[in-house]
C-alpha cells in the first residue's frame, strides 16, 4: 500500500463494516511504479461474531484512473476555451430539456443559466418578426447563419447572427454572434455611400 493511503485502508479493515470498497494506491515491489487498485471484500464472521477472514478481490484500475484524469482534464480545457471565446454559446440537450450558456452569452445577453432553464430562451427573447427563425434553429439542421433581433435581460434589442450544430451524442450547440458593430459600421458606410452619390449627383448638374 502506498504509505499515503496507508492509514485510509487500515482504517476501512479495522472499521467494523461487514463488506466495503476502497480504491488506493499501491507500489509494486518488483519495479516501484505506482499502480491504482480497488479492493472489494467481505468479512467471514466465526460463530460468537469474531472476524474469522476475509474475503476480496483486487482490481488494477490505473488505466481507468488515467483515462478519468484525461477526460477531466479535456473538460476544464474545452470549458476555459468555451468561457473564453468571443462569441455566444448555447448547448441545449433536448433529452434532459437543459440549456447551458458560457460567459460570452451571458455578458452580451445578461441572461443567466437559471433563467435559461425555464425554456428555450433564444425563441422567448426573439422580436415577434424573428421568431420563426428562431424556431427554425432550435429544430433544423440547416448549418446557415441566420440574423436574429433578440431582447437582452435589460429589455435592449441585440442584432445577432446564429448557427446550429448537431453533436454526435444528440445534443445541439447554438453559435451566436454580435453584429451591432457591424451593422452600426455598415450603415455609416451606407450613409456616405449614398452622400457621395447625392454629391456626384449635384456636381453632374453644375
Amino acid at each position: 500500500v502506498h504509505p499515503e493511503d496507508g492509514a485510509a485502508v487500515d482504517a476501512a479493515y479495522r472499521g467494523g463494516e461487514r463488506e466495503g470498497v476502497l480504491e488506493h494506491r499501491i507500489v509494486r515491489r518488483s519495479d516501484g511504479r505506482i499502480r491504482f487498485v480497488r479492493e472489494k471484500w467481505e468479512t467471514v464472521r466465526d460463530d460468537r461474531g469474531g472476524a474469522s477472514r476475509i474475503l476480496g478481490t483486487i482490481h488494477d484500475i490505473t488505466e481507468q484512473k488515467q483515462a478519468e484524469r484525461t477526460l477531466l482534464a479535456q473538460r476544464e480545457l474545452l470549458r476555459a476555451i468555451v468561457d473564453t471565446v468571443p462569441v455566444m454559446l448555447t448547448y441545449y440537450d433536448p433529452h434532459l430539456g437543459r440549456f447551458l450558456v458560457n460567459n460570452e452569452f451571458r455578458s452580451v445577453l445578461g441572461w443567466s443559466e437559471d433563467d435559461v432553464a425555464e425554456g428555450d430562451l433564444l425563441v422567448r427573447s426573439a422580436v415577434p418578426q424573428d421568431r420563426e427563425i428562431a424556431v427554425h434553429l432550435m429544430q433544423s439542421e440547416d448549418p446557415g447563419w441566420h440574423e436574429l433581433s433578440v431582447a437582452a435581460k435589460d429589455g435592449s434589442p441585440v442584432e445577432s447572427s446564429w448557427t446550429t450544430m448537431n453533436l454526435f451524442d444528440g445534443t445541439r450547440l447554438l453559435v451566436g454572434i454580435d453584429i451591432r458593430d457591424r451593422m452600426r459600421t455598415e450603415k455609416v458606410l451606407k450613409e456616405y455611400a449614398d452622400n457621395l452619390k447625392r454629391s456626384n449627383e449635384d456636381l453632374e448638374r453644375f
